[in-house]
C-alpha cells in the first residue's frame, strides 16, 4: 500500500496502540455503585517505510497520564 503526503513517498505505515485505565467501583447498594478512574498508561508503536529506502523508522511511546479522571454513579441490573 502506498501513500504520498506531498513531501515523502511512503511505502508502508503501521500503528499499534494500547491504553490501560484503572477503575474502582464502590457499591452503595447491590445495584448502585460509585465508579472512579484516575489516569491512564499508554503504549504506542508506529512504523514507517519510505519507498526506495530499505530501512524502516520505528517510534515507541510510553506515557503515564494522571490528569484524566472520571467519577460517576452507575446502576447495575
Amino acid at each position: 500500500m502506498q501513500y504520498n503526503n506531498g513531501d515523502f513517498d511512503i511505502d508502508n505505515y503501521f500503528s499499534v496502540s494500547l491504553e490501560l485505565t484503572p477503575d474502582l467501583v464502590y457499591f452503595i447498594t447491590p445495584t448502585f455503585g460509585i465508579e472512579g478512574t484516575l489516569g491512564s498508561l499508554v503504549y504506542e508503536c508506529r512504523g514507517i517505510k519510505l519507498k526506495g529506502d530499505p530501512e524502516a523508522f520505528k517510534n515507541y511511546y510510553v506515557n503515564l497520564n494522571l490528569s484524566n479522571y472520571y467519577l460517576g454513579l452507575n446502576y447495575y441490573f
